[in-house]
């Protein structure tokens, strides 16, 4: 059902009948329903549904902090349009049907500021990972009290851990519990830094896979 946001003479939100209400750039636009197309989707729109498809699972339920992690120059797109554009393009590989992510390829943030140097994921057992990165705070653009965000992926279960703000580039290390059902699973971990304002982040760094044990 529609929405009227200026009265009767003013555009609307929403189905309406035949026709789609919407705003863009303080625009009102009236378009059509799309035709539902009686033609069976080729090879190569079959691949590109199922590599968005991949995209959106990995990068829908850490979306809070892809908005970190991304920043785009034009306000028509989000942190998440641009997360899987990078994604789409750059991290999967495979062939029809059997397409998977290229994790060391995968970037939760892509910014200005210095990286974590020499990022290593390790754990001394099933209750919590370390990640390590070298402590070169006066290199490039990088400050000691950059925050640190951090992903770790669990692909047997789906699982996403996040890490936002718990550590700083001067730290060195961050620690993260794990939950138990993690035990013998392997593990895929990145971080990355924002500014305190929150303002300039860095590119992501992949850590490594760790099994744990």
């Amino acid at each position: 059902m529609g929405r009227m946001r200026k009265g009767i003479l003013g555009g609307f939100v929403g189905k309406v009948g035949t026709v789609i209400g919407s705003q863009r750039s303080g625009m009102d636009i009236i378009s059509s329903l799309p035709k539902k197309s009686s033609k069976a989707p080729t090879v190569l729109q079959s691949n590109q549904r199922e590599k968005f498809g991949l995209a959106v699972g990995f990068l829908q339920p850490i979306n809070e902090l892809l908005k970190l992690g991304f920043k785009a120059s034009d306000p028509r797109f989000s942190s998440f349009n641009l997360a899987i554009a990078h994604m789409l393009q750059n991290s999967i590989i495979g062939e029809s049907g059997s397409y998977e992510l290229d994790y060391p390829k995968v970037l939760i943030s892509k910014g200005e500021l210095s990286p974590a140097w020499n990022a290593v994921a390790a754990t001394s057992g099933a209750s919590e990972l370390s990640l390590t990165w070298s402590n070169a705070t006066n290199s490039g653009m990088s400050n000691p009290d950059d925050e640190v965000f951090a992903l770790v992926y669990n692909a047997d279960t789906k699982q996403h851990l996040m890490s936002i703000s718990a550590a700083t580039r001067a730290d060195g290390v961050l620690s993260i519990p794990l939950p138990n059902d993690f035990v013998g699973s392997e593990v895929q971990c990145w971080l990355a830094f924002t500014s305190k304002d929150k303002k300039q982040r860095s590119t992501s760094i992949y850590a490594g896979a760790v099994t744990i044990v």
